[in-house]
């Protein structure tokens, strides 16, 4: 009888090696999210400023295929 992988985890000596093709990429500089009171302007002006109405109804999900 011949041990067949059926997938599930990589053995243990496996599981933290990196491919060596691939090349490790260093994160963009980003703008800091606004905290707080000023979040919650943004969210208002995304949800109910800068809304498109379709059908005279409000979108809760804009992309749901994605």
């Amino acid at each position: 009888m011949a041990l067949v992988s059926w997938g599930g985890k990589p053995p243990k000596a496996a599981r933290n090696f990196i491919k060596p093709g691939l090349q490790n990429v260093e994160p963009q500089e980003k703008k800091k999210t606004p905290k707080g009171r000023a979040k919650k302007r943004v969210v208002y002006t995304r949800r109910f400023v800068n809304v498109t109405m379709t059908g005279g109804k409000r979108k809760m999900n804009p992309n749901p295929t994605s």
